[in-house]
């Protein structure tokens, strides 16, 4: 760590220039403010469709839309003119979105146009975000849910699937190129001050709907942990998938009376009430920190 407090990140100070794509997301402007601080970047390259709102003179800024047919083109012509080293991909939809076909194209189509990207360039590094949810929930996993376990490629939620496809895209990417380092961090649900997602706004209802004789266990992340485990893959050479969640889980009342929330039970059918829920998530591999829960 520098005498100001930031990190050095184990490289030459300002001789490294990093990407991002979804960099006007909570948790790429929380990483772009921590990319700034840090006296090893010399440039930060910003790819969104907006300009991030907290960037300076330290970040250039491309409009990039993962979604158009030949961005890839664009998005090497940076790489290359920017001589780009780490590549982090989070441009991915943190909510169920009526519009499935744009969160189609954002993530499955848009992660294609990266990796295709990335190909032909000399990026070293790509750490890409993922969530636990690709496990899904069925009878047959496990009480702990380890990064060994196959992912549910039958989901039928197109908001998974589609995380799911990505996912299995960096795999073949991976094994095509197995000296590049890929990080894929699946993260466990993240609550916080910046965070606004389909999860955080249902538990923050005074009255919240729960399922009648069920109270299922829970696992929930800090931003702020979130945030340390891609510094913390920036800084190390992290090749592989990681699952990025607390120690210990919660049972949902636990979890609904600590934010104040009244859980109103309806009954659920029979053939619903059958599938118990998935296992408990830990990691098998990634050396962080204590979570926060």
């Amino acid at each position: 760590m520098d005498h100001d407090g930031t990190v050095s990140m184990g490289m030459k100070k300002n001789s490294t220039v990093i990407a991002v794509t979804g960099v006007c997301s909570w948790l790429g402007d929380r990483l772009l403010q921590l990319l700034e601080k840090s006296r090893t970047f010399r440039t930060i390259i910003a790819l969104d469709v907006a300009k991030p709102l907290t960037a300076t003179q330290k970040t250039k800024y491309y409009q990039i839309d993962l979604t158009r047919p030949g961005i890839d083109e664009k998005i090497l012509h940076i790489l290359k003119e920017e001589d780009v080293e780490i590549f982090l991909h989070l441009a991915f939809v943190a909510s169920p979105s009526h519009e499935r076909s744009i969160a189609h194209e954002l993530e499955v189509i848009g992660t294609m146009h990266v990796l295709n990207a990335l190909s032909q360039s000399n990026v070293r590094k790509l750490i890409a975000i993922s969530t636990t949810a690709v496990y899904g929930a069925t009878p047959k996993n496990p009480n702990f849910l380890t990064e060994d376990i196959p992912l549910m490629q039958n989901m039928e939620s197109r908001f998974i699937r589609d995380k799911i496809d990505a996912e299995l895209q960096i795999k073949r990417f991976k094994e095509k190129y197995p000296d590049r380092t890929v990080t894929v961090l699946r993260m466990a649900s993240v609550l916080g001050p910046r965070v606004s997602t389909y999860l955080s706004r249902f538990l923050s209802r005074q009255v919240v709907p729960v399922i009648m004789g069920y109270d299922p266990l829970m696992q929930f992340m800090h931003e702020d942990d979130a945030v340390r485990a891609f510094e913390l893959s920036i800084i190390n050479e992290f090749d592989g998938v990681f699952n990025i969640v607390p120690e210990g889980v919660m049972p949902l009342t636990h979890v609904l009376a600590i934010g104040g929330g009244f859980p109103c039970p309806f009954p659920i059918s029979w053939h619903i009430r059958s599938v118990r829920p998935s296992g408990v998530l830990k990691s098998s591999k990634f050396r962080r920190p204590s979570w926060i829960i």
